[in-house]
C-alpha cells in the first residue's frame, strides 16, 4: 500500500508540470526525477522503487554511462525498459533525473522556492533545463561538453551502393537500396519516414532484406516509376550497438524519363 501512495503522489506531480513528455533522454529524466524527489519530500518517506537505493551505490558508473548518452532521442537504455542492460537495473533514469534533483534541492538556500522551481520548469526548452541541471553541479564538465562527444559518437549513412544521393537521373530498374553506416548497427533497430516533401513523394520499402552481417550496411528492395522525385529520411530509429541514435539522413533523388 506504501509504494501505491508514493506512486499517486509521483504521478500527481507529473499533472502540476508543463509536460510529461521530454524530447531528449535528458529532458525525460529530469521529469521523472522531480517526480520522484518532490513525492519523498511530500510523504517524508525514502523512495521504495529500488532504483533509487542501487543508483546511490552505482553513482559513479551510472553517470558515466549516462554522461554518453543524456542527448539522445531514444530512451531505451534508461526508462521505462528491462533489465536487460550492462547494470542489470531497470529504468535507472529515474535515479539520475532524482539525483540532479536532489543535488539541486539540497543546494538551495530557499526549499520552497526550489520546488516551485522544478515543477514550474520548462523541460522543453533546452536553455532553461541546461540552466537547471548545471545549477544543480551534479555532472562535473559543462554540458555543452558532454552534448559535443554525444554528436560525435554518432553513427551516421556513409553513402548508397546503387545511386549518389540526390540524383537526378536515377535507373528505373533500381531494385533495391543498400545504406552504408560508419558503424556496426543495432540490427532490431531501424525506422524511416517521409521527407520534407511528404507523402507524395516517398520512397517505399516493399521488402526488407535486412542487415549485413558486419551489421555496417542495410538492404531492401524498391519500386521506382520513370520521371518521379523520391524521397525518405532514415530516422533516429536506427542506432548502433551501444544505442547511440543515427544522425537522420534524406535519400532524396530522382528517376530517368
Amino acid at each position: 500500500m506504501d509504494g501505491l501512495i508514493f506512486t499517486n503522489v509521483h504521478e500527481y506531480v507529473h499533472t502540476q508540470q508543463k509536460t510529461t513528455i521530454g524530447n531528449t533522454l535528458l529532458t525525460q529524466v529530469v521529469l521523472e526525477g522531480v517526480a520522484e524527489l518532490l513525492a519523498e519530500k511530500a510523504l517524508k518517506v525514502s523512495s521504495p522503487n529500488p532504483q533509487i537505493a542501487f543508483g546511490k551505490v552505482k553513482d559513479a558508473k551510472i553517470k558515466a554511462a549516462f554522461e554518453r548518452e543524456m542527448f539522445s532521442s531514444s530512451m531505451a537504455n534508461w526508462l521505462y525498459n528491462s533489465p536487460n542492460n550492462e547494470f542489470k537495473m531497470r529504468d535507472l533514469g529515474y535515479y539520475v533525473g532524482y539525483a540532479i534533483c536532489e543535488k539541486y534541492y539540497a543546494q538551495a538556500k530557499d526549499k520552497k522556492l526550489a520546488v516551485k522551481e522544478m515543477i514550474e520548469l520548462d523541460y522543453n526548452k533546452e536553455e532553461d533545463l541546461l540552466a537547471f541541471i548545471e545549477k544543480s553541479k551534479y555532472f562535473a564538465k559543462p554540458l555543452a561538453v558532454y552534448k559535443e562527444a554525444f554528436e560525435k559518437s554518432r553513427p551516421e549513412v556513409i553513402g548508397i551502393k546503387e545511386f549518389e544521393n540526390n540524383s537526378q537521373n536515377v535507373n528505373i530498374n533500381t531494385k533495391t537500396v543498400t545504406l552504408y553506416f560508419s558503424q556496426p548497427m543495432n540490427v532490431n533497430a531501424r525506422g524511416f519516414d517521409y521527407g520534407p516533401t511528404g507523402e507524395k513523394n516517398v520512397l517505399m520499402v516493399q521488402k526488407v532484406i535486412g542487415f549485413s552481417a558486419d551489421k555496417k550496411s542495410f538492404s531492401y528492395e524498391i519500386k521506382l516509376e520513370p520521371n518521379r522525385h523520391y524521397q525518405s529520411v532514415v530516422t533516429e530509429r536506427f542506432r548502433n550497438e551501444a544505442g547511440i541514435p543515427l544522425k537522420a539522413y534524406l535519400i532524396n533523388f530522382k528517376t530517368a524519363e
